[in-house]
């Protein structure tokens, strides 16, 4: 009986032990899967990003052309001094999601004159 009841608390302990090891695995594989997850989500908006930006097509007229330039410079010098878009936004005195659309390159919102004026604003703040 002692043989037995021995035999039943191993097997108990080793399936305690495999369950304990199941549940470590299957949170290594949903981390994975997370990370994996966001780097493809990355790579996507990366992708999207430089089709938007390089992709201008035939039918881009001159003064798209001119905003995109302007807008690049723009987030360049946002990138370069490590600003965020509510502090962008507060200097140039407008809603932040607007700097999104800038960082974004939709510019149908915005004149040459008013992305001129942003980026020598920027510029000047240094």
């Amino acid at each position: 009986m002692d043989k037995e009841l021995k035999e039943s608390l191993d097997y108990i302990i080793k399936l305690t032990l495999d369950l304990k090891y199941i549940e470590e695995y299957k949170t290594k594989i949903r981390r994975e899967l997370y990370e994996l997850n966001n780097k493809l989500k990355r790579n996507y908006w990366m992708t999207e990003q430089f089709k938007s930006n390089y992709n201008l097509g035939i039918n881009a007229s001159a003064e798209h052309i001119k905003k995109r330039k302007i807008a690049r410079k723009i987030n360049e010098v946002i990138k370069k001094n490590k600003l965020t878009q509510r502090m962008v936004g507060m200097l140039f005195k407008i809603d932040p999601h607007y700097i999104s659309d800038i960082n974004c390159y939709k510019l149908d919102k915005f004149s040459i004159e008013k992305l001129n004026e942003f980026l020598k604003k920027i510029k000047g703040n240094k």
